[in-house]
């Protein structure tokens, strides 16, 4: 009891100390530093979120950069210090080896979301940590670090009994870890709204709320249903020749569920099953649980992705497909090798790895998982191609209007008078007109009903990196332009913009 009260105050002592680690935001919180009421600390309103600022924050990106680094340290130190011997029995130093290579696959995966996080803060700052992505990033990151600080300082209890770890070495371990827990959770309290009244002011009901609403989109979705393929599918998830059939969408919702089944199994069965999703053994199988999950979160993020033709944006889910990559396809290749007889031969397996044979069928499961995630991100869509900007397009225009008649300049020209589109005078727009939406200047390039809401939209290529899309909205394409160049409109929200 005496190790759970002292473990419970290091986690409010590391919370609390995220709010000094995790710089307030300039924009949003200066008014608060300086005209906040001495009120009690559960009525203090964050700022409104639309004075979130996109620009670069390199202190943050650094902070990300240094948290990462030292979580994957603890990490490999435990795995070193945990499975070079065991408390009990003397084991080949073959074995040894192998089982920390095991426990080292999931660094790459794990690399790869502190990099996603890193260069995003570094280039977008805070802006950036307050989209969906990041958001669960953030969070899957905290929730898994949080596991792996309970696991060091409770070593016994996560690890059938075994004391694996020196005390001093437990606790900084479980330091770092607190800490990365800390700095996450710390950023996104800071990106986003806490709960609406009468609850404002607290996180928790916001997380339940979110966890909940994820566990029940972990389905694909689509757009598309309301119409059949052209191969007569009604649902377009099992026709491969549409778009939520072959993104990619389908397979990270299966092994993001697969990922999450095996991310709690070992926690709640008995020794040797609980070993089988890791194949570490029960010294580590269970904290190794927490890169399981942080796998589902990054298989979740990718399906999200796919789900909104955003896979092939920007250098985040980039990242997340490599890391998962490597990770799956490091483990997959260990664990062949040990079928192959590498360690031991069929004695060896029989001796080391009871669990997988007492039960195959959850053993060939959690293999199936880690193939359809490296499927999945070995092959994404095909990445559709940029339009030209209108800027080109127009300036293609002029030349037919060089080759006019010289005759025409013996005739005296009217004073230029700007052109109003054709359906400018009815309130109707066409495609190709020059419009305005909210001082941001674009080009028409879509008008007609929608399957994500009701009545006429206009579809607008802006002729900045000021938008929302690429065209794809909800899986559906309605137009092509570059990556957050694409904005969907009411005619009465846009300005026809004459041309002189």
């Amino acid at each position: 009891m005496n190790r759970w009260m002292a473990f419970a105050c290091l986690c409010f002592v590391g919370l609390d100390a995220s709010a000094a680690w995790v710089a307030p935001h300039p924009v949003r919180d200066a008014h608060v530093r300086l005209h906040a009421p001495i009120v009690p600390a559960r009525r203090v309103t964050r700022p409104c979120l639309g004075k979130l600022v996109k620009e670069p924050a390199p202190e943050l990106g650094r902070k990300y950069l240094a948290a990462g680094i030292a979580t994957m340290a603890a990490w490999a130190a435990c795995s070193v210090v945990g499975l070079s011997t065991h408390p009990l029995i003397k084991l080949p130093a073959r074995h040894s080896v192998l089982s920390i290579a095991q426990a080292l696959t999931p660094l790459p995966l794990v690399a790869a979301v502190f990099n996603s996080l890193r260069v995003s803060a570094s280039t977008e700052g805070w802006w950036a940590m307050n989209r969906m992505t990041y958001r669960r990033l953030n969070l899957g990151v905290a929730t898994s670090s949080l596991w792996l600080a309970a696991a060091a300082y409770f070593g016994p209890v996560f690890s059938a009994g075994y004391k694996m770890y020196p005390v001093k070495f437990a606790g900084v371990v479980t330091v770092i870890h607190l800490a990365t827990a800390a700095f996450c959770l710390g950023v996104w309290v800071r990106s986003v709204r806490s709960s609406p009244p009468p609850i404002d002011g607290h996180y928790l009901p916001r997380m339940v709320r979110g966890a909940i609403g994820s566990l029940l989109s972990l389905l694909p979705q689509s757009s598309e249903t309301n119409t059949l393929s052209a191969s007569g599918s009604a649902t377009h998830h099992d026709d491969p020749e549409t778009l939520a059939g072959s993104d990619g969408r389908n397979e990270y919702a299966l092994a993001c569920m697969l990922f999450l089944f095996f991310a709690v199994m070992p926690n709640v069965v008995k020794f040797p099953l609980a070993t089988v999703p890791t194949f570490l053994g029960a010294r580590l199988s269970r904290a190794a649980s927490a890169w399981t999950f942080l796998a589902a979160v990054a298989a979740y993020v990718l399906k999200d992705a796919s789900q909104r033709g955003r896979i092939h944006s920007g250098t985040t889910f980039r990242f997340l497909r490599l890391g998962l990559i490597a990770s799956s396809g490091a483990h997959l290749v260990l664990v062949a090798l040990k079928l192959a007889g590498i360690d031991g031969g069929m004695e060896g397996l029989v001796k080391f790895y009871p669990g997988v044979l007492s039960c195959p069928k959850v053993g060939a499961a959690s293999l199936m998982m880690h193939a359809l995630v490296v499927f999945a991100a070995l092959t994404p869509p095909p990445k559709v191609a940029k339009p030209k900007s209108s800027k080109a397009a127009a300036s293609a225009v002029p030349v037919a209007k060089v080759a006019a008649p010289a005759v025409a300049a013996a005739v005296p020209a009217a004073p230029a008078a700007p052109l109003v589109p054709d359906g400018a005078a009815n309130g109707k727009l066409n495609i190709g007109e020059k419009v305005s939406w909210k001082g941001k200047s674009g080009t028409v390039r879509f008008v007609g009903p929608t399957s994500f809401a009701p009545g006429e939209w206009i579809g607008v290529e802006l002729d900045s990196a000021d938008g929302m899309h690429n065209g794809i909205v909800l899986g559906q394409r309605y137009f092509l332009c570059a990556e957050r160049h694409g904005v969907f409109a009411q005619s009465t929200d846009l300005k026809v913009l004459a041309t002189a």
